[in-house]
């Protein structure tokens, strides 16, 4: 709901496209910083405590974003939220993986992939309903009311983490260095979310713009989410065992060829119904690559390191929410200078070709996996083998 209303919170106090884009990227900054710290943190001291922390950071942040009455005030809190994010998504994804049996690793994190389904789903509609109802988009006033809102939920959430009871660990030492910041291990599945994160980030930071000057209804666009989730009820449980089965290889590439063709089903897209169209081939391709790699990120190392390596591979990820929307933003200002009639006509025109250039960082993802799928296939038969004996084998130098 945050995400996803933010850029059109943004335009009621900038008109700029670059700094909306600069904005929605800019608490993937301090939730980069922030990861560096995150895994050995978690490894280290009591994850439910981490947990609680970060969703307090993250209420804070709303509660700024509620009274924010310039784009200044919406990056500090944007920060802010960044801070927050980079030790609670890294902590519940090493929670999670904690408990599940080997053979069924990929299922099982598609399972938890669900929640944020059900969250993708009733966000964005809530909140267009939300700012609707208390004055649409030309008030802030009504973005205040949905940020307190947002920050209420965020406090529900913490009294909920109450009652996460956390899978017997080990604790290690806590010790700052490289090595326990960045799994080199997991560097190729990080680079893999980087390359598709980049590409999937211009959805939510300008769908709904996009849809506006396409002509297509602010508040029925909120259905392409709630489509894309309800699908990925489906898609993300449905792929969590086929790569289990198959492998990630054989999975992964006709995932991200999916999303790559719902990119350019948005960009010639004039209707609603083409709109939701691409929801659903979305839902089989971002939405489901996304729990094999952060799956694949933890596959490749040692029960005790799982903190890092689920760190390394967000780290790709805050790294292309860094660049996506502010480069996908200037590219749309680049197409909007040199078509001025368009955007007199239409002050709200977004260039259906950024679309297109922004699958370009996931054809280069598909790539990495070509190149390096020998190695993907060693950290699944080293985490096999693992299953099997009882071992680290995936802690041996054989498998790099």
């Amino acid at each position: 709901m945050s995400n996803t209303m933010l850029s059109l919170y943004a335009k009621t106090v900038s008109s700029s496209n670059s700094e909306i884009g600069l904005l929605m990227s800019m608490f993937a900054i301090t939730a980069l910083c922030c990861r560096l710290v995150a895994g050995p943190a978690i490894d280290s001291f009591n994850k439910k405590l981490i947990v609680m922390g970060a969703m307090s950071i993250m209420a804070a942040s709303y509660i700024g974003f509620a009274f924010s009455n310039s784009i200044s005030t919406l990056y500090i809190f944007r920060l802010v939220q960044g801070v927050g994010s980079g030790f609670g998504n890294v902590c519940l994804m090493t929670m999670v993986a904690d408990p599940l049996p080997h053979d069924k690793f990929n299922t099982g994190m598609g399972y938890y992939a669900v929640a944020s389904v059900v969250a993708q789903a009733l966000g964005p509609t809530f909140g267009r309903l939300i700012v609707d109802m208390f004055g649409g988009i030309e008030l802030s006033a009504a973005y205040t009311k949905l940020y307190l809102i947002t920050c209420g939920i965020q406090v529900s959430a913490i009294l909920v983490s109450t009652k996460i009871i956390s899978a017997p660990h080990q604790p290690k030492k806590f010790v700052l260095s490289p090595q326990n910041a960045v799994a080199k291990e997991a560097v190729i599945p990080a680079f893999v979310t980087f390359c598709v994160q980049m590409g999937f980030v211009i959805i939510t930071s300008w769908l709904y713009i996009y849809a506006v000057s396409r002509g297509v209804y602010s508040p029925a666009i909120s259905l392409f989410f709630t489509i894309q989730a309800c699908t990925m009820l489906i898609s993300r449980p449905l792929i969590g065992k086929l790569t289990d089965r198959y492998g990630f290889v054989k999975v992964g590439m006709p995932a991200i060829c999916a999303t790559i063709t719902s990119f350019f089903i948005i960009s010639g897209a004039a209707s609603l119904k083409m709109l939701l169209v691409a929801s659903a081939v979305n839902a089989f391709g971002f939405g489901a690559i996304l729990p094999t790699l952060q799956s694949l990120a933890v596959k490749s190392v040692p029960h005790s390191r799982r903190g890092t390596a689920s760190g390394t591979n967000f780290i790709g990820q805050d790294a292309a929410t860094i660049i996506g929307p502010s480069l996908s933003g200037q590219i749309a200002d680049f197409f909007a200078r040199q078509r001025p009639g368009l955007v007199a006509a239409n002050p709200d025109y977004f260039a259906p070709e950024v679309w297109m250039l922004m699958t370009v960082p996931m054809f280069i993802g598909i790539a990495i996996i070509i190149v390096f799928r020998k190695r993907i296939d060693r950290i699944e038969s080293g985490f096999r083998e693992k299953n099997a004996s009882g071992k680290n084998v995936v802690d041996q130098p054989a498998i790099w």
